[in-house]
């Protein structure tokens, strides 16, 4: 292809051309990433359909999208930020309700599904991080 637009229009011009739509292409799939991550941020509970059908794609387009400029589903994106807004609380110290409360309202269905992705992305339990973070602020508090 790009040796028939050399012929028509000459090198420089065939790559603009040939390149031109790759760019637009690029540059509508990161318009299309970006307002996905605003709206799964804005509601991570929110199925990965109803985010695609917002943006007008469909639920394998926001898939593919994701998976080859993010390198994860839609749907793990959304675990993972929940997962990072659930360890941020902890970090700024649980409400009187304890975890089933902090869990609540990061959007885990329950205390138990909260855990899980805990220790699947920390490789241990809220009681033995929190242990550790305390230690870490003592320490730092005698420095």
């Amino acid at each position: 292809m790009l040796t028939k637009l050399a012929r028509l229009f000459g090198t420089e011009r065939s790559c603009d051309i040939a390149l031109s739509g790759r760019v637009s292409n690029a540059h509508q799939q990161i318009q299309n990433l970006a307002e996905a991550v605003r709206l799964i941020d804005a509601d991570p509970n929110q199925g990965v359909a109803t985010a695609a059908a917002a943006l007008g794609l469909s639920y394998s387009s926001l898939y593919r999208l994701f998976r080859n400029l993010v390198g994860l589903s839609p749907k793990r994106y959304a675990g993972v930020m929940r997962y990072y807004r659930l360890v941020g609380a902890l970090l700024a110290d649980a409400p009187a309700g304890g975890l089933a409360q902090l869990a609540a309202m990061q959007g885990y269905f329950d205390q138990a599904h909260a855990s899980r992705d805990f220790r699947r992305y920390t490789g241990i339990g809220q009681a033995e991080f929190r242990r550790h973070l305390n230690g870490i602020a003592k320490l730092m508090n005698t420095l």
